[in-house]
C-alpha cells in the first residue's frame, strides 16, 4: 500500500464553543501540489448551537441551528479526499480534535486521515515569535482576508503551508 496521500487539502473549522462537536463552519481548499484547486465553504449545525463564540466568527446561535448538517455537509465533501487523505491545518491538534467529534455526533464512521500542521512548523521555525495564523501569515507576507471565517483561514493554511520548511508534498 502506498504511503502517497490520494489528495492533500487545507482545512479549518469555526466552532460555537470549546466543545469539539461545536463546528458552526467548515473551510476545505483542495490542492495540486501547493497550489488551490478547488474551495469549499459550508456552515454547520453544531450538535448544540451556542453563542459563546459568536464574535469571533460572526456566526448567531439562530444562524447554526438553520446551517446544514455536519453529516449533509461530510457526504459532499468525503469523496473528493478519497481513502487516505493529507489534511493541513494551523493547529491540527484542534481540528482533528473537532473532525473525531463531528464525525461521532453525526453517528458516522471515523475518517483515517493524516494531518500536517503548520502551527507545530512555524514554532519550529520561529521558536521565540507568535505563530497564531495571522503573525506567521504576516510573516510570510501571505494576506489575511477573513480571519475567523473557515474559507479565508483554509486559503491562508494553504499558502502558509506551500512556503514553510518540511511542506510535505511536492509540487506537480
Amino acid at each position: 500500500m502506498s504511503s502517497q496521500p490520494t489528495s492533500v487539502a487545507a482545512i479549518d473549522f469555526e466552532t460555537a464553543s470549546n466543545r469539539g462537536d461545536s463546528a458552526v463552519s467548515l473551510g476545505l481548499v483542495m490542492l495540486s501540489g501547493s497550489h488551490p484547486r478547488r474551495a469549499f465553504y459550508s456552515r454547520v449545525a453544531p450538535a448544540r448551537a451556542s453563542s459563546q463564540f459568536s464574535d469571533i466568527h460572526g456566526i448567531s446561535a439562530s444562524e447554526q441551528e438553520a446551517a446544514p448538517s455536519f453529516r449533509s455537509v461530510w457526504r459532499l465533501i468525503e469523496p473528493a479526499l478519497g481513502a487516505r487523505p493529507l489534511l493541513i491545518a494551523h493547529n491540527a491538534a484542534f481540528d482533528r480534535r473537532v473532525l473525531r467529534s463531528m464525525l461521532r455526533s453525526a453517528q458516522l464512521p471515523a475518517f483515517r486521515v493524516r494531518f500536517w500542521c503548520t502551527l507545530a512548523a512555524s514554532r519550529f521555525r520561529w521558536p521565540t515569535r507568535s505563530c497564531n495564523l495571522a503573525s506567521v501569515a504576516e510573516y510570510l507576507g501571505v494576506d489575511v482576508d477573513r480571519q475567523h471565517h473557515a474559507l479565508g483561514d483554509a486559503l491562508v493554511v494553504a499558502s502558509i503551508a506551500a512556503l514553510l520548511p518540511g511542506y510535505p508534498i511536492a509540487p506537480p
